[in-house]
């Protein structure tokens, strides 16, 4: 068998007469990339035939061998689908292990038509992730093989709110046309991530991994924009600063922001609760 697309496939042998074995290879004498012997759960109680999944590379040529248990011989079906991704909808996503790379593909994915990043609908697939601890984490598709799009929710679309969205983080993953976004995680809360490509026909293999990392704005070099009499909230843990300052003692995990007044004036900055002394001036 040769595929045409990279994409997950499915080979069975339900409504065989014999008790058929499946066995998958990469080429005559090679390597065993799949085996399965009687499923029940897909073929029917009490059946003796066999189905196995694989995810396979277009233009490479797999053999598949069927033989029966206890040497019988007889007749067997035997065919191969085409399937979608187990991911393929919000709410089969696939779960994220901190630090450690999954690889996917969007080939054969549906989706239900929801753009990402202002771009038109692509096929997609979720994943999502449950923070052991709040924290900034950045989520990347970097070494991708297709072109992806990276978007980060609150809860399962449409009800979720889009947290963060990135196509081509060049900083972080190169030219390749990966994604990466850095996002604030709250402990216990499941976040969920959606791979799509840049376009409507974009589909393929890739890599997505989420680490823990610093605060974004942990340097000076990198502050984030205050806004006037809106009150923003931050996280100071992950911070890595030296700086001391003269008000304080030891102060030195620190983060930044950038202020820049529109009229010359008296400013007053404030760290305290939102309805703790907060009166906009207009």
């Amino acid at each position: 068998f040769t595929p045409t697309a990279n994409a997950t496939y499915e080979f069975h042998t339900c409504g065989s007469q014999i008790d058929t074995t499946l066995t998958l290879f990469s080429s005559c004498g090679g390597s065993v990339l799949g085996c399965s012997d009687d499923d029940e759960v897909f073929c029917g109680s009490g059946s003796k035939s066999s189905r196995l999944t694989r995810a396979l590379s277009a233009g490479v040529r797999y053999l598949v061998r069927v033989a029966a248990a206890n040497a019988a011989e007889g007749g067997f079906n035997l065919a191969v689908n085409r399937v979608s991704p187990v991911n393929d909808a919000c709410a089969s996503s696939a779960t994220l292990t901190l630090n450690t790379t999954s690889t996917g593909t969007t080939s054969g994915a549906a989706g239900s038509g929801l753009p990402a990043c202002s771009l038109p609908y692509s096929p997609y697939v979720y994943y999502d992730f449950t923070p052991a601890i709040t924290s900034y984490y950045r989520v990347s598709t970097c070494g991708s093989l297709a072109d992806t799009v990276l978007s980060v929710y609150d809860a399962c679309p449409p009800a979720g709110n889009l947290l963060a969205c990135n196509n081509n983080d060049t900083a972080a993953c190169g030219s390749g046309g990966d994604s990466s976004v850095a996002v604030l995680l709250p402990a216990g809360i499941k976040a969920y991530f959606r791979v799509s490509g840049a376009t409507p026909t974009t589909t393929g293999g890739h890599r997505i991994l989420i680490t823990r990392i610093n605060p974004p704005n942990d340097a000076c070099s990198s502050p984030v924009d205050l806004p006037l009499n809106t009150p923003v909230s931050g996280l100071s843990i992950g911070a890595t600063g030296i700086d001391e300052s003269p008000c304080g003692n030891a102060d030195t995990l620190d983060v930044w922001f950038r202020f820049t007044p529109a009229v010359t004036g008296s400013y007053e900055f404030l760290a305290c609760p939102v309805t703790q002394g907060f009166v906009p001036v207009v």
